[in-house]
């Protein structure tokens, strides 16, 4: 029996040590975690502000145009489809009255 008490010991000194290394490395986990949303955050701040926007106003519209488009049920891929229509669209009536133009 005492070869199994020493060997059962053994093996529950282990299993707490790995839990506590398991929290350790859980702590460690987050803390990167953390520091990696930050520094995406600052990517995006610098990002918006070399092209002159603020992100206080711009996030909040930007928020409010996804969820309305969510409600209306239009995916991203719709709504690059119709804004390549509208600038299709656009092009050619300033094509045709560059034609009108011409004509006159």
């Amino acid at each position: 029996m005492a070869l199994n008490d020493k060997k059962l010991e053994k093996m529950v000194q282990k299993s707490e040590q790995l839990k506590k290394r398991i929290r350790n490395d859980m702590e460690e986990s987050k803390k990167i975690e953390n520091e990696i949303k930050v520094m995406s955050y600052d990517n995006i701040v610098a990002e918006a502000t070399s092209h002159g926007i603020t992100l206080d106003d711009n996030f909040f519209d930007s928020v409010s145009i996804i969820n309305e488009l969510k409600a209306n049920g239009i995916t991203a891929a719709e709504l690059a489809e119709f804004i390549k229509a509208l600038a299709d669209n656009k092009n050619n009536s300033s094509e045709e009255t560059e034609n009108e133009k011409k004509l006159f």
